[in-house]
C-alpha cells in the first residue's frame, strides 16, 4: 500500500528523501523501534524529533485500538493523513485535525498527501485543529472524568 501512494507523489517524495539528513533520521527511527520493542514508554526525544521533522503523518492503518499515536503527531503539530479504519477515526476527522481516505485507498491516501503539501491554509488548518483535539485529553481532565464516573457509580450502587 505504502509503495503504492508513493508513485503518485514520486516526485514530491524525492524532493523530500533528497535531503541528505534523512539517512540519520532513518537510522535514529530504527535505533528507537530498537530499544523499545515490549516497553511501554512515553515517546523518547528521539521519536518526538522525528515527528516534528516530519512534513506529514502519513498512517495507513486497518485498525488501531486507541491511536496515541496520533496524539502524538497533534502533539508535535505534524499534520496527519490517515484511513477510516476503528481507531484512527475515533480521533481524526477530516477537514478538521487530519484527513481521512477510505482504508486500502491508495489513490487517496496519495491526494490527501498532495493536499496537504500544496495547501498550507489547509496544513495550518488540520494543525491547530489537532491542537485543539489535544485539549480533550488533558490529563486533569482525564482524571476528573474517572472520579465523576467513580463518584456516579458508587452513588448508584449505594456503596
Amino acid at each position: 500500500l505504502l509503495l503504492q501512494v508513493i508513485s503518485p507523489c514520486s516526485s514530491e517524495v524525492k524532493a523530500l528523501s533528497a535531503d541528505p539528513y534523512d539517512d540519520f533520521l532513518m537510522e535514529a527511527f530504527c535505533t528507537y523501534l530498537e530499544k523499545s520493542q515490549n516497553r511501554l514508554k512515553l515517546p523518547s526525544n528521539t521519536i518526538i524529533e522525528l515527528y516534528k521533522c516530519a512534513d506529514i503523518f502519513c498512517f495507513p492503518t486497518l485498525m488501531e485500538t486507541f491511536g496515541n499515536i496520533f496524539l502524538e503527531a497533534m502533539a508535535t503539530e505534524c499534520p496527519i493523513v490517515t484511513t477510516n479504519a476503528p481507531g484512527a477515526k475515533d480521533l481524526v476527522k477530516h477537514n478538521y485535525n487530519g484527513l481521512i481516505s477510505e482504508v486500502n485507498d491508495a489513490d487517496g491516501i496519495a491526494n490527501n498527501i498532495l493536499l496537504l503539501m500544496n495547501n498550507n491554509n489547509l496544513r495550518k488548518k488540520v494543525i491547530n485543529g489537532g491542537i485543539l483535539t489535544l485539549n480533550r485529553f488533558d490529563k486533569d481532565k482525564i482524571v476528573n472524568q474517572y472520579l465523576e464516573l467513580y463518584s456516579n457509580t458508587i452513588k448508584e450502587k449505594n456503596i
